[in-house]
């Protein structure tokens, strides 16, 4: 799982929770998230309480992960398991056509994935946007992370305000191009 995890939380945290044909409404959105957890990183845009609660066992995200020189795929994560600590998650690596190339499962804590959120203060700028994907139009964070050297690549994602989760967009940029974007499908969350 932690790679099925790595583009989007890449360092990633996590955003957007819907079907794809749904258009959640919500009285108010989130307050933003707090600044800084200390003087060296940006807090995530969820704590683990949000991803716990954003997560009952049932949830399924699909996303599109385009990679430069790499044929698409399709993530497909399903939240099997939940509990106050953390969660399993059964993840499939899929072709554009709905083969299967990988799956896996594996248990993280939500405070584990809170942290993949986190972003060096002085390398990112966090800003109020909105996007469209697949899924639909999200208000969002906006979060860009600077690179640490010179030519590395530039990170933005947008992390849906009102849903917990990975960002529903995510572009890495080298040298103005982009050679990796992850994009939401659809989420979908069981009844409660």
């Amino acid at each position: 799982m932690r790679l099925a995890l790595l583009p989007i939380l890449l360092s990633i945290a996590c955003g957007g929770h819907h079907p794809a044909t749904e258009n959640p409404t919500v009285s108010a959105p989130p307050a933003a998230p707090e600044s800084t957890l200390n003087d060296e990183v940006v807090s995530p845009p969820f704590s683990a309480a949000d991803l716990r609660d954003g997560f009952p066992p049932g949830t399924e995200l699909r996303l599109r992960i385009e990679t430069t020189g790499k044929p698409t795929v399709i993530q497909h994560w399903t939240f099997t398991a939940a509990d106050a600590e953390g969660c399993t998650i059964h993840s499939r690596t899929l072709t554009e056509d709905g083969s299967l190339i990988s799956e896996d499962e594996s248990r993280s804590t939500w405070a584990e994935l809170a942290t993949h959120g986190q972003f060096p203060a002085a390398r990112t700028t966090r800003t109020d946007a909105s996007v469209d994907v697949i899924a639909g139009h999200f208000d969002t964070w906006l979060f860009v992370v600077e690179p640490e050297k010179p030519g590395a690549p530039t990170k933005r994602m947008h992390f849906a305000r009102n849903f917990p989760g990975p960002p529903v967009l995510m572009e890495v940029i080298q040298n103005d191009t982009v050679i990796l974007r992850m994009e939401l499908i659809s989420r979908t969350t069981p009844p409660r």
